[in-house]
């Protein structure tokens, strides 16, 4: 356990890496940012509390926390950068601020216990490979405004059966869904106006897809193995 004075108002990068015999923490009130790689390798850490003084959550804060199950941040937090979540295996419950605007790439890569997830209305772009290897990943609510799909956004989502996509959306990334071989519905609105290379390769449960008539590119291999087509 750690025990900190009234007085501290900030915790440095990679402060807490690797401490393996750390299982809870309560970050301190007055805390702003929890810096790049703070809990990284934390391998045994289960639960965390986040105060509303946390505005901002930099590079793999959390990477690799492999006990890792459930986390909520409160409404303070806009904004968390690339890799945060990394290969956290056991993570199944993940509440994002009603005011987050901004989630970096990768962010869950590798989270292969996440069944479900919600994202906020204020995001409008899912950075590459943000649900990436999230082997267990069934239920995913994308957010009205959202406006891109990035690169390997939903790659090798193995649970994913069908997904809903905003009208909101103009582009659907390389690889988006590429891999997700039991996707079997998708509806692509007309707003896309580009579908990225590999987007949809080895989508193997896909039966047919209607494009949308302001569509002006496909990618190279976008459908490649759809076989049932």
């Amino acid at each position: 356990s750690v025990k900190f004075p009234q007085s501290l108002n900030y915790i440095g990068k990679y402060a807490f890496k690797g401490c393996n015999a750390l299982t809870t923490f309560a970050i301190p009130d007055g805390i702003t940012s929890i810096k790049e790689g703070t809990f990284e390798r934390c391998e045994n850490l289960v639960s965390l509390k986040i105060p509303n003084s946390v505005t901002t959550v930099g590079e793999s804060a959390f990477a690799r926390c492999k006990s890792l199950s459930t986390i909520e941040f409160p409404n303070s937090v806009t904004s968390i950068g690339d890799y945060v979540f990394y290969e956290c295996e056991k993570l199944t419950s993940v509440k994002f601020s009603d005011a987050m605007t901004h989630t970096g790439n990768y962010t869950f890569c590798g989270c292969k216990g996440l069944a479900s997830f919600e994202i906020p209305e204020h995001i409008t772009s899912i950075g590459a490979g943000v649900f990436s290897y999230c082997h267990s990943l069934s239920s995913v609510r994308l957010s009205n405004g959202l406006k891109s799909i990035g690169d390997n956004a939903f790659y090798d989502c193995l649970a994913l059966t069908s997904i809903e996509i905003p009208n909101s959306v103009t582009s659907i990334g390389e690889c988006a869904f590429a891999d997700c071989e039991r996707l079997a519905s998708i509806t692509i609105p007309d707003g896309v106006t580009s579908i990225g290379n590999y987007a949809f390769y080895f989508c193997d449960s896909l039966t047919g897809i209607t494009l949308p008539e302001n569509l002006a590119s496909i990618g190279e291999a976008a459908f490649y193995f759809c076989d049932k087509f």
